[in-house]
């Protein structure tokens, strides 16, 4: 059964695009196997190696196949280092090592429980493999030693070797600690099943162990040293085999794990600016379709509510930050129908240092207990006052001069950005954006002297240049903001990028977005 979970990918892609307002049809079995037994060994023989325990116990308290099935794909969703992409290339690349190791690593039994199919389905193939289908030396079991590189793992030298014997002959290499001790050992004692067995037989020769000392008398072996180095060696798997625990708030738990197929629809976007100290601000926008929701109607009012967290984590899944709150909105009846092609937008400040990050919004509505979420990568740049650099880019439906006694997360100074939920615009559309300069030299009269150049790049080169902008502000930061019409961009996807020039130092600096344009006859989704 080495394909069903591809199969089940085809599942869950074709379930995700049935109507939202029905249940969707499941599958009574796939591949000859009924889906209740699939789902029921889901978290063992599947993704027994990589799931955490907290998704373990999450997974275990559904009750419905269809609740499973969005646990499933919100599994995956969670892992995808490339959510910009369309396809979730670390599920693809796991299916991969799954359908190899049910193949070509069974013995006896599934691959995935057998040592080298549990490490490969976690590391991936070995950078150098050595195989001894005959043993290094007469007398020896068959072994291998997979050599891995530069592994992502704490305290892990640069390079390691495993090493596995097949005791048995039967194709199950057992892991082992170290070949060069325990192989001379297994012929000469009788039939062993592991390495310890091994070391437990060999100390049981009448004479060989010095009860003063307990060193080999044989060949001055520390029998206690080398069981001691089996232990170690499982330490190591336990490390290897770690999946990462991510902090993750009851909400996000409810979302993975209780999601049902047509979820709320959320839009995610956020950047950087200089903060005091270290730390950079982050605006964050996420939106609802108010389409979405459920409303009670209570006399002439109608109500929404919903909570939502927003988190900013590590790849590893360390939380740095996080926004929480519950909403109940009300509007008159009558608006209703108006709001229909409304979205609701809920903006936060978060504090966050330098750094790689991802950033996550989860939303439940209350009132139909539906939920969706929302991740973007997030690029913190070092804060470096006497070097020019520049805050992320920010695209907006509308850039409005500011309320100074109304602070807002997209108020920058005087400027307010009304930010664009979706980065698209149509060819009639205008690209607004917002962007800050640091660290700009006075001339001998105090004031700065910046060149502000925008281009339009597609596929990594220039598509489009726009004349140039020359600043002489008095103030630090510099805020920026432009207008270029689209029309001339074909419906594709783009890069905005915006490069400062110091034409008093010569220093430059650039930040950069994407954006896509859709053809005039096709909606406009940047409001």
């Amino acid at each position: 059964m080495s394909f069903i979970p591809g199969i089940m990918a085809i599942v869950l892609a074709s379930l995700t695009l049935q109507a939202e307002e029905r249940a969707p049809q499941l599958p009574e079995e796939i591949a000859g196997k009924k889906l209740s037994e699939i789902l029921e060994d889901w978290p063992r023989e599947y993704v027994g190696w990589i799931i955490t325990d907290a998704e373990r116990e999450v997974y275990k308290s559904l009750q419905t196949d269809l609740e499973k099935l969005g646990f499933i794909e919100f599994f995956w969703a969670r892992r995808d280092n490339r959510p910009e992409t369309v396809d979730n290339e670390y599920r693809a690349d796991y299916l991969e090592r799954y359908a190899f190791v049910a193949n070509y690593m069974s013995a006896g039994r599934p691959g995935w429980s057998t040592d080298r199919g549990r490490l490969y389905l976690i590391l991936g193939p070995p950078h150098a493999l050595q195989r001894n289908p005959f043993g290094r030396n007469p007398g020896e079991r068959p072994s291998e030693i997979w050599t891995y590189n530069n592994l992502d793992i704490p305290n892990f030298p640069a390079s390691i070797d495993f090493n596995f014997v097949d005791f048995k002959g039967t194709s199950d290499f057992e892991l082992v600690q170290d070949i060069n001790t325990t192989a001379p050992l297994w012929n000469q004692f009788g039939t062993v099943n592991n390495a310890l067995d091994a070391l437990a037989q060999r100390r049981l020769v009448f004479g060989e162990v010095d009860p003063n000392t307990g060193l080999d008398r044989f060949d001055n072996v520390d029998n206690t040293r080398l069981v001691m180095q089996e232990f170690e060696l499982q330490r190591q798997m336990i490390d290897v085999m770690k999946s990462p625990t991510r902090n993750l708030p009851d909400l996000e738990t409810a979302v993975r794990s209780r999601a049902s197929f047509g979820n709320v629809s959320v839009t995610l976007s956020g950047g950087a600016i200089r903060g005091d100290g270290e730390r950079a601000r982050v605006p964050v926008n996420l939106t609802v379709a108010y389409k979405d929701l459920g409303s009670r109607r209570q006399d002439s009012e109608i109500f929404y509510e919903l909570d939502y967290v927003v988190v900013v984590s590590t790849e590893d899944g360390e939380e740095i930050a996080r926004a929480e709150d519950g909403l109940t909105l009300s509007f008159a009846a009558d608006q209703q129908d108006g709001l229909v092609a409304q979205r609701l937008s809920i903006q936060e400040m978060l504090s966050v240092p330098p750094g790689s990050y991802q950033l996550f919004a989860y939303v439940r509505d209350r009132r139909r207990n539906r939920m969706g979420s929302a991740q973007v990568p997030l690029v913190v740049p070092a804060n470096e006052p006497e070097v020019l650099s520049l805050s992320s880019v920010f695209l907006a439906s509308d850039i409005l001069r500011g309320d100074l006694d109304r602070p807002r997360p997209f108020q920058f100074g005087a400027v307010r950005v009304i930010p664009a939920f979706q980065p698209v615009f149509t060819q009639q559309e205008t690209l607004k954006l917002y962007v800050e300069a640091y660290g700009a030299t006075d001339d001998e009269d105090g004031r700065k002297r910046l060149r502000v150049d925008f281009f339009i790049m597609q596929y990594g080169r220039l598509y489009m240049g726009v004349p140039a902008a020359h600043l002489r502000p008095d103030a630090d930061p510099v805020g920026i903001t432009s207008q270029i019409l689209l029309r001339k961009c074909e419906p594709g996807a783009y890069v905005i990028r915006v490069r400062v020039t110091d034409e008093v130092t010569g220093a430059k600096a650039e930040s950069e977005t994407n954006f896509a344009v859709l053809s005039p006859q096709s909606p406009s989704q940047s409001r």
